[in-house]
């Protein structure tokens, strides 16, 4: 009786894009077996009697199938993406998406990278009011975002109020339960975003010297990857908007 085909998991496609790269030595373990098994891959012999493993066509068309819904669901991000940047340049924030940050929420440096980073159009110090806001747009990334708490402190560190920004047709009432009360919940149905929870103004922050320096970093390389075609005096992606609120 011939075993049944397993059921490819993350680490299957992850074994299976290694095995993809580059044609390795047999590792032998379990995974290996299940994609055997599966017919994802093959045991090669050269002449010298050496094995190497080889991805299959089925392993091919399984790894295409992956990079077609990781595009979808990068579609999918990227334009809730631009839906949160957009409503909050018309509120009066200036927006910055995908930029990173260093910080330090326990005893090393590291860097994260918000998906939306606002500041209000303001000059006053005292109204400086920094948001972050992560988008997910699947329930596994919720989940998975959600146990990674020294991400969370980090953003915290970064902002005095912290948003997740999920579309409405995931929010399951388990999921947003799970949400820390500390956040601020947003649902969009792809036009509109609408509140379901406000997060909490948490204590006025200070941002350090050197977050406004990759901040401004991150700006001019912005501008200099913009086509040489910009029309003289159009304004960038991050100078579109009001000016700044001297009050």
């Amino acid at each position: 009786m011939m075993p049944q085909s397993p059921p490819i998991t993350p680490s299957h496609l992850k074994r299976l894009r290694d095995y993809w790269r580059s044609a390795g030595w047999p590792v032998r373990d379990n995974l290996e077996i299940d994609l055997l098994v599966g017919g994802l891959v093959e045991l090669h012999r050269d002449a010298l009697g050496s094995e190497t493993i080889r991805v299959t066509a089925s392993g091919i068309t399984a790894l295409g199938s992956q990079l077609a819904r990781n595009r979808a669901a990068l579609d999918a991000h990227e334009a809730l993406v631009r839906q949160v940047a957009t409503q909050l340049q018309r509120d009066g924030w200036m927006t910055f998406t995908g930029r990173s940050f260093k910080v330090k929420p326990e005893e090393r440096w590291i860097t994260v990278r918000p998906d939306v980073f606002a500041l209000p159009r303001t000059l006053d110090e005292r109204r400086i009011r920094p948001r972050v806001y992560e988008i997910k747009v699947s329930r596994a990334d919720l989940k998975s975002d959600l146990r990674n708490a020294a991400k969370r402190l980090s953003y915290e560190l970064l902002s005095q109020q912290l948003w997740y920004v999920l579309p409405a047709a995931i929010a399951k009432p388990a999921d947003l339960d799970a949400i820390p009360k500390t956040c601020g919940v947003l649902l969009s149905d792809g036009s509109q975003l609408r509140e379901q929870r406000r997060a909490p103004l948490r204590a006025e922050i200070n941002l350090r010297p050197i977050h406004w320096l990759q901040l401004l970093a991150s700006c001019r390389d912005a501008e200099a990857a913009e086509p040489a075609q910009r029309l003289l005096g159009e304004p960038t992606a991050d100078q579109v908007g009001p000016d700044l609120d001297l009050r």
